[in-house]
């Protein structure tokens, strides 16, 4: 082998220098920032005459550890006072949002009286409005 160049000399100079440079903010980190940030996680709630069981179910959702959640309740043409419920969910945590379906499906029953879309159209419009990376659903009750 060769002597050292200058130039040789340098070039291992500044790869020690960024090699101890990276361990040193690899080191001095706060902690508590070891993962990546977390994921928007979008929770799409259908729902249709669901006022006394949307209160338990969005305080479940709030109160939970993960915290970066979109709420998205589903309004689907319901006629109670889940609209008012969840505004007023909405005013004190900004992750809750109260959306109405702009679909109304007018064949909602079969022939025989049972609704046959449960939730189906009201879901599906909140997968497509989400923004989170993950989604998920939870029924009202």
């Amino acid at each position: 082998m060769g002597q050292q160049t200058h130039c040789d000399h340098l070039k291992n100079d500044l790869l020690k220098g960024l090699l101890g440079a990276l361990f040193l903010v690899h080191a001095c980190r706060p902690r508590y920032h070891a993962r990546m940030e977390e994921p928007l996680v979008s929770v799409v709630i259908p729902t249709r005459t669901s006022e006394y069981k949307i209160i338990p179910c969005i305080e479940s959702l709030i109160n939970q550890t993960y915290k970066n959640l979109e709420i998205l309740v589903i309004d689907d043409h319901g006629a109670n006072a889940t609209k008012g419920i969840v505004e007023e969910f909405a005013r004190k945590d900004p992750r809750v949002k109260y959306v109405l379906n702009p679909k109304q499906d007018t064949k909602r029953k079969n022939w025989r009286g049972y609704d046959i879309n449960a939730g189906y159209s009201a879901r599906d419009y909140g997968f497509r409005i989400a923004k989170g990376g993950w989604i998920t659903t939870q029924d009202a009750d």
